[in-house]
């Protein structure tokens, strides 16, 4: 990135990616430990990518958002919202327009928004589902 003067960075982790703001959730741990003994070589690589954006991305404009399940859509128009596992009112579902419609108001954004931050982003359902 820096050799082509790219300072601005989007990139997807997983919920198993942990941040300090991130409280407990029942449904996130359950996830890691899933994940973690069907596809431990791929949780270690995504978890490293991770590791790298925080070590190594000073200076850089990313942004690591974390989802967990992701499901097809219901409705047209919603964004998905984002917050930190176990705030109360994050999910582990997705689905992906609200996903899409996100990810475009994030690259349009004239002033880059969680700038070195690793937000959950999720389609809200009432009560959710941690």
């Amino acid at each position: 990135m820096r050799q082509h003067g790219v300072t601005r960075i989007i990139a997807m982790s997983t919920i198993s990616a942990y941040d300090a703001r991130d409280q407990f959730g029942f449904m996130r741990t359950a996830a890691y430990w899933t994940v973690y003994m069907l596809g431990r070589r791929s949780q270690r690589e995504i978890l490293g990518i991770g590791e790298v954006f925080k070590e190594k991305g000073e200076g850089l404009d990313w942004t690591l958002y974390r989802v967990g399940v992701l499901g097809g859509s219901q409705e047209d128009g919603r964004v998905a919202q984002t917050g930190w596992i176990g705030d109360g009112k994050t999910t582990i579902y997705l689905e992906r327009r609200d996903w899409a419609n996100w990810m475009i108001q994030e690259v349009e954004r004239e002033q880059p928004r969680w700038v070195r931050e690793m937000p959950v982003i999720y389609s809200p359902y009432p009560g959710g589902i941690w």
